[in-house]
């Protein structure tokens, strides 16, 4: 048994939960905030715990590309990895310059240009024949736009629940990882992959993920193919 300051409650309340008893007691102030108090709750004939959940978190405003990572049934790394670059929170070249990690900010995949993430997606020469590949895989005839160009195409056009936008939000991100992960093998492994070698492991990682959904195995069905 703890004892606390006379009078307190802690004084009869084991250590290991004055801590669940602390967080209860201020979520107690935070209902009372937000108009849940002891008189509004005695007339709420049913509980809802959406309104619950709404009353004790703040509005924010829902930004565009949430159906990008919500709404993504690929590898929690790919997501995670997407996640990063639509924060802008991916350690490009160009970020790491501005804290003196780096001299060189070439980008390491066409060392044509600096490298910035609307160059590196996917404005760079390597990446764009990539997507490109993926785009012409999937049945998409136009050209590749710049992150900002293409995560906006993702959200006007693939934002649905059919399993053909399922498939573009998971192939988007698994095409970001893995031009993510070339950049780092060509800088610590000294290897080099070419576009269609790269493309050809988006379709295959793809494969295998929507393996496991019987939706996305539909449309896969129709997609067993490299390509070119």
């Amino acid at each position: 048994m703890y004892y606390g300051k006379q009078g307190t409650i802690w004084g009869i309340i084991p250590p290991q939960t004055s801590w669940m008893v602390k967080k209860i007691l201020q979520m107690h102030k935070v209902l009372k905030t937000s108009g849940w108090n002891e008189e509004y709750v005695k007339h709420i004939e049913k509980l809802s715990i959406k309104q619950l959940y709404k009353a004790i978190t703040e509005k924010y405003q829902k930004v565009e590309w949430r159906s990008l990572t919500c709404n993504n049934i690929a590898c929690p790394k790919w997501i995670f990895i997407l996640y990063l670059a639509l924060h802008s929170r991916l350690l490009i070249r160009d970020r790491l310059a501005t804290w003196g990690c780096v001299e060189d900010i070439e980008c390491v995949l066409c060392r044509n240009e600096d490298e910035i993430q609307n160059h590196l997606f996917f404005r760079c020469l390597f990446s764009s024949q990539v997507w490109q590949k993926i785009l012409r895989w999937r049945n998409i005839n136009r050209k590749v736009k710049g992150w900002e160009g293409e995560t906006s195409w993702a959200n006007t056009y693939c934002k649905g629940k059919q399993a053909k936008d399922e498939l573009y939000r998971m192939t988007l991100a698994a095409s970001v990882y893995l031009i993510w992960q070339e950049k780092n093998q060509r800088i610590f492994q000294k290897t080099v992959r070419t576009p269609a070698m790269l493309a050809k492991q988006v379709v295959q990682e793809v494969h295998m993920r929507g393996r496991a959904s019987i939706r996305l195995n539909c449309v896969l069905a129709t997609l067993n193919f490299y390509p070119e």
